[in-house]
């Protein structure tokens, strides 16, 4: 690696858009800058408490009575722990769909949690259960409003119980597009940083008519292969697809700018 790169770091000077809410912005963002980057705020999605909770208060109640509980984010396991009265209980173990989320739950105490390898979504997950032996029978699952319906419908399809209860809700962010222009005009938007195809989405919507321009300007760096087929198919051209996680993100970043691209 040459000098330069280990004094000034491989991000060196590049503006990196993160797109994500700002509580969880902020640890991709200080990664960004510990590389010698300059992370840009731009939300695209907020996330906000639900108005009604009854659903969700009344499966925390019964908590124990499950074999296992899958949290599908940070944000599942943030909102849905913050009204967890007891404690969590040591019998019941958790799931979780990548290393964030297994993180957010060990913050919260909890000491068992099941967490794929690799593959950092509801298929790993289930692989995951396939290569452990675990065939849990009563399943909550906690996400937020909406969402996929594969690891609900693949745990019935094995004869489970799977209890589905939101914690969150994710709402537009008003953000504004002149940020992204003035960037992309003093060609300073070296890359952005895109988590989920909902934020991808009202991205585009927040840029309007200027948006493929400005995004095509600068690549895209997106941990799931999901997300990446999706932008593709909405328009954009230069999606790079990078390993899951913070740490899979700034790994992406560091190879594409070296010049080891994928």
């Amino acid at each position: 690696m040459p000098d330069s790169l280990l004094t000034r770091g491989p991000l060196h000077g590049r503006r990196i858009v993160v797109t994500r809410p700002r509580h969880q912005a902020i640890g991709l963002s200080e990664r960004i800058r510990a590389a010698g980057g300059v992370p840009v705020w731009f939300p695209t999605i907020d996330i906000e408490p639900l108005k009604d909770n009854s659903a969700l208060d009344a499966a925390l109640a019964r908590l124990a009575g499950f074999d296992l509980a899958v949290f599908v984010s940070g944000n599942a396991v943030a909102c849905a722990c913050a009204r967890l009265k007891d404690g969590w209980p040591a019998s019941v173990p958790a799931g979780s769909t990548g290393p964030g989320t297994a993180q957010t739950l060990a913050e919260h105490g909890v000491a068992q949690v099941i967490t794929p390898p690799a593959r950092f979504d509801s298929e790993g997950l289930v692989a995951e259960l396939d290569r452990l032996g675990r065939k849990p029978q009563r399943v909550l699952i906690v996400r937020g409003e909406g969402g996929r319906e594969y690891l609900a419908d693949t745990l019935r399809a094995r004869g489970a119980q799977v209890e589905c209860v939101a914690s969150y809700r994710r709402v537009p962010s008003p953000g504004d597009p002149a940020i992204i222009g003035r960037l992309a005009a003093a060609h300073e938007l070296d890359g952005l940083v895109v988590a989920s195809s909902e934020g991808g989405d009202r991205l585009i919507e927040l840029l309007g008519s200027d948006a493929l321009a400005w995004l095509n300007s600068a690549p895209v760096f997106v941990p799931h292969a999901r997300i990446e087929t999706h932008l593709r198919e909405r328009g954009l051209t230069r999606v790079v697809l990078t390993e899951g996680g913070d740490a899979g993100l700034m790994a992406g970043m560091q190879s594409y700018f070296s010049g080891a691209r994928p």
